[in-house]
Order: structure tokens, then sequence, then C-alpha cells
């Protein structure tokens, strides 16, 4: 194997090369197969040995279907769709059985913001981690599930909130800025 930034030769899976002080793939200069020098920036296999072309670790790969954090978005948005929809049906069901006593009218509140919490949930579980700040939103869901007295909600909101705590603290130590 060689090094794409200096074409020095480094062992299999070093870290650093001992040449010129880089990491092995960082480089786009050389080939890692036979060490020839290759001159477009966008290539994909080295015209000399027909190695494909390592990436650099920072450079988003198509083989990778998620970023670092990105799975636990995608996780926390499924969590809080499950609460969403557990405490909309909470809500309506409490609000239709209720109405007689004129009690059930104030449950649409939970259950009008239990179906936006549940739409929130969808995006996040879309977009991933595009609204890092997203990763907070359970805490609307704790306000919800306490509103309707649900405790298997409260429990996927904390889940929620776990999983979007972890996906958040992943991209930072990736991106700090």
């Amino acid at each position: 194997m060689h090094c794409r930034t200096c074409a020095g030769p480094v062992v299999e899976k070093a870290e650093i090369c001992v040449q010129c002080g880089v990491r092995p793939q960082a480089g786009k200069k050389f080939c890692q197969g036979c060490g020839g020098e290759t001159p477009n920036l966008g290539q994909e296999v080295c015209l000399h040995c027909g190695v494909r072309l390592g990436r650099s670790p920072g450079e988003a790969s198509g083989d990778s279907a998620f970023a670092k954090g990105d799975l636990f978005y995608r996780l926390a948005g499924l969590a809080m769709v499950l609460s969403g929809a557990w405490n909309a049906i909470i809500s309506f069901i409490l609000f239709f059985s209720m109405i007689i006593v004129c009690v059930g009218v104030f449950w649409i509140i939970p259950g009008i913001l239990a179906l936006v919490y549940m739409g929130c949930g969808v995006a996040l579980g879309m977009s991933g981690n595009k609204f890092r700040l997203a990763a907070f939103l359970p805490i609307l869901g704790f306000g919800i599930s306490l509103m309707n007295f649900n405790l298997i909600s409260l429990i996927l909101d904390l889940t929620a909130l776990t999983l979007g705590i972890i996906g958040f603290v992943q991209n930072r130590e990736e991106d700090p800025a």
C-alpha cells in the first residue's frame, strides 16, 4: 500500500505515513495501490493499475448510508412518531369520552400538540442530522405525555431525547465548528 500524499510505502492499517506525517488516505495525488500519480481530483480508479482509489476520512462516501450521528437522529425521530401517535390516540379517546361532561374539550389541546409532535418526529426521521437542535424536541413530548398521564409515551420521549443527545454529541465531536 502507498501513501496518497507522498506515494511512499505504508503498512496496510497505518494511521500515519512515516515519510510525510499525513494520514495515508488523506491525499489525492497518488494511488494507494501502485503509488502512481493520479492527475484528476475526481478520479475514481487508478489509470496505471486499475485499483479503486480510497477516499479521505472526512470525504462523503456513497458506501455509508448514514453520517456519524445520523442514525441516532433517525431513531429518535421514530420514537417521537410512536410517542406522538400514542399520545394522539389517548387524547382523542379522552376527548370523545369526556365531551359529555364538558371536560373532554381540554384534551383537544394535547391531541393537536401530539399530531404536531408526530410531524416533527417524521421530519427528524427523514432529515437525520440536518437540523441538529431537533434532538431536544422530545422535551415537548414530555409535556404532552404528562398532560395525558401517559407513562408509555413518557418512556418513548425519554428514549427519543437520549438518542437525540447521543446524535448531537457525536455530530459536535465530528464537526466542532
